[in-house]
């Protein structure tokens, strides 16, 4: 059974909504898609096959096609949920049944990736305003990911280096 659901947002498109109670550490879905290299992921972008925002970076080189439902899961720069070891989306604190499941897009940029970024418009009072790789969310805020083990293997390896 999902624990989530594919809904409208207000003002934000679509987003995914929890339709069950969801512990903090629990895992919510497993993203899946096609696993390719930086080179591949460009050309796809390049050649108009996948918008330039979407892929997710599951290494230093690798990136995850991801599939069309993960698309759903929008930004929040204080988010419910987070991605564990690969691509396992877990919550990182208790979801309510109706909260919409977010998860912060920059912790799965990783520091070598510098060229990209997004405005965010989460809304959020600790909203940083733009999206951009691991190493623009403050120090304080990575722990708390660390600690709530919402942080994918590959961002624990370049945060330890």
């Amino acid at each position: 059974m999902n624990k989530f659901e594919i809904r409208e947002t207000k003002g934000k498109g679509k987003g995914a909504f929890a339709v069950c109670d969801i512990k903090a550490g629990e895992k919510i879905t497993e993203f899946t898609g096609d696993v390719v290299d930086r080179k591949t992921i460009h050309e796809r972008i390049l050649n108009g096959e996948e918008r330039i925002d979407d892929p997710l970076q599951i290494g230093d080189d690798e990136f995850m096609d991801i599939d069309n439902e993960a698309y759903f899961f929008n930004h929040s720069c204080e988010p419910n949920a987070g991605i564990r070891g690969i691509a396992d989306l877990v919550a990182i604190k208790d979801i309510k049944t109706g909260d919409e499941i977010t998860f912060d897009y920059s912790t799965t940029v990783g520091t070598n990736i510098n060229n990209w970024q997004m405005q965010c418009l989460c809304g959020t009072p600790n909203c940083r305003k733009i999206i951009a790789n691991v190493s623009s969310i403050p120090s304080v805020q990575i722990e708390k990911y660390r600690k709530a083990n919402g942080l994918q293997d590959y961002i624990l390896k370049q945060l330890d280096r």
